[in-house]
């Protein structure tokens, strides 16, 4: 579902300075009988539009915990400056100093017992290798390499550089929420320009942090048939079109975390040759739901990695939470299912799967 926001003005102090300003309908107050249904009868969203905050709209990554605390001053603001009445201006702490008092890292202890594999190789040598790890942050945010476990070749990750990533960021976010290559800077529309604009101000301020962008050298062979494949992780809620309030992975006590922990999506991509845009058959084919739907990309899972053991490269990924169909295997998955993918030329299939079972600690 998409919305397109129409066109209007909220104070640009409500928002993040790295975020589109929202365009609604300008508020119909030049009647007296508008001003006196504002007062009185409530508002009327024939006269009055909020924006919406979707992947179409201007303002796709402000999050909404910011617009509830800033709309409705704003809009009593330019209603009383129509009576005359002064009001404070809205004042809100900018992004890179937003203080979050009870947001804190979930520290907990974490193990996980195999539902799906027993006794195949892998399955047993990864379920030690889970079994064995220091989580510095819950294993939906990362899941460290180690050798430690007979088997495992550790993958060498080669983060992006700042303008990799910020030429990237356009195309990352037009295929995940919208499925569609990303047109030539010519053909952009305005709206378009400031979101490509604000999303190249966001990896650049966050890149390392909330946005990890990285690729793999030597390149994995997704196929496991020699030939090297150029695959990008990238993980960041706002160029995937979810919002952002400035959590990071793994907190507790913020208003998007659960009680695991702030999950944020880590999708994988294949780039074509030259590193400028995604090759979007090869992409749906390895990292897609097999159920494709239109709008928003179908991924596979909500947090994607690889791994190698024995000279062949797997596919991990936490499953989300979702009604799951893959390859046949139809389950409910949630966002504690952790499943293993094995493709062997065109073929792919499921051999491994956890369930991660989390034991806080006070």
């Amino acid at each position: 579902m998409s919305f397109i926001a129409s066109t209007s003005t909220i104070s640009s102090k409500c928002l993040p300075t790295n975020a589109a300003k929202p365009t609604t309908t300008r508020l119909n107050l030049t009647s007296f009988d508008a001003t006196l249904s504002l007062i009185f009868g409530g508002m009327h969203l024939s006269r009055v539009d909020l924006p919406v905050v979707s992947s179409d709209s201007p303002s796709a990554f402000v999050p909404v915990s910011s617009y509830q605390r800033c709309v409705m001053p704003s809009i009593l603001f330019a209603l009383v400056a129509i009576l005359g009445i002064a009001l404070p201006q809205c004042s809100r702490a900018e992004p890179d100093s937003v203080v979050v008092p009870n947001a804190l890292m979930l520290k907990a202890n974490y193990s996980f017992r195999i539902t799906l594999g027993r006794g195949v190789a892998v399955c047993d040598a990864y379920l030690k290798r889970l079994t064995t790890a220091v989580f510095s942050e819950p294993p939906y945010c990362d899941i460290p390499e180690s050798t430690s476990v007979s088997g495992f070749t550790q993958l060498k990750r080669i983060p992006l550089s700042p303008s990799q990533a910020e030429e990237l960021w356009p195309t990352i976010y037009m295929f995940v929420t919208r499925q569609r290559e990303l047109p030539p800077r010519k053909a952009w529309l305005p709206e378009e320009s400031k979101i490509f604009a604000d999303g190249a101000h966001w990896t650049r301020e966050h890149l390392g942090q909330s946005v990890r962008p990285w690729k793999y050298e030597p390149a994995i062979s997704l196929r496991n048939n020699g030939k090297p494949d150029n695959v990008l992780v990238w993980r960041d809620n706002v160029a995937f079109g979810d919002g952002n309030d400035f959590s990071k992975c793994g907190w507790i006590g913020t208003p998007m975390a659960s009680e695991s922990g702030y999950h944020e999506r880590q999708l994988a991509f294949v780039l074509t040759p030259d590193d400028r845009t995604i090759d979007q058959v090869a992409t749906r084919h390895f990292f897609g739901h097999p159920v494709d739907t239109p709008g928003p990309f179908p991924a596979l899972g909500d947090q994607i990695g690889f791994f190698e053991f024995e000279s062949t490269y797997y596919v991990e990924a936490f499953l989300g939470e979702r009604v799951g169909e893959y390859l046949g295997n139809q389950h409910w998955s949630t966002e504690d299912t952790l499943a293993v993918y094995l493709t062997q030329g065109n073929e792919t299939k499921e051999v491994c799967e956890y369930q991660m079972l989390i034991r806080p600690v006070n």
